[in-house]
């Protein structure tokens, strides 16, 4: 689940500054690499307690008040920072509220399974077919956070709130 044996051999992502690059090849690791530098092989972090995990937030905006409320009193709640989870920078990364799209998850179970993580959708399906969460982790602390926010809410109805504006 998530590793995606059968899938693409490789993955490539790069910043929108266009500064930084991230790819990765099926056993060949997964690799970091900032403009004018040498690419770094990058790891996952060996965090293995949720509590007090550093765990990225993309969208909270979105995300319902259970699913904050739960994270938050487990676990240290951070922006994202891109390719923070495959480089051991942190713990986990959640997304959750508005739904992300095929290309925009694609090159996750590549770029983390090469760094040891693991990627799924929050409810635990394979992130290529799930809901349009995604729960990237270090791989340790994945079932863990999978039983902390599957059973909550994960969205809200963001775009009344975007209405009621009007």
């Amino acid at each position: 689940m998530g590793g995606h044996a059968d899938g693409p051999g490789i993955a490539f992502r790069r910043s929108r500054d266009r500064r930084r690059r991230h790819c990765a090849g099926r056993g060949l690791g997964s690799w970091h690499q900032i403009e004018g530098r040498k690419p770094q092989r990058i790891s996952v972090s060996n965090t293995r307690n949720v509590r007090g995990a550093v765990v990225e937030t993309v969208n909270p905006a979105t995300w319902a008040e259970e699913l904050l409320v739960r994270l938050h009193r487990e676990v240290l709640l951070i922006p994202n920072t891109k390719s923070g989870v495959a480089s051991g920078a942190s713990d986990a990364m959640v997304i959750a509220g508005l739904p992300m799209g095929y290309e925009d998850v694609a090159t996750m179970p590549l770029l983390l399974t090469e760094a040891g993580g693991r990627v799924t959708d929050l409810l635990g399906h394979d992130v290529l077919q799930g809901n349009g969460t995604v729960l990237a982790s270090n791989g340790y602390l994945h079932d863990a956070l999978l039983e902390l926010v599957g059973t909550v809410r994960h969205g809200r109805d963001y775009q009344a709130l975007l209405d009621a504006r009007a």
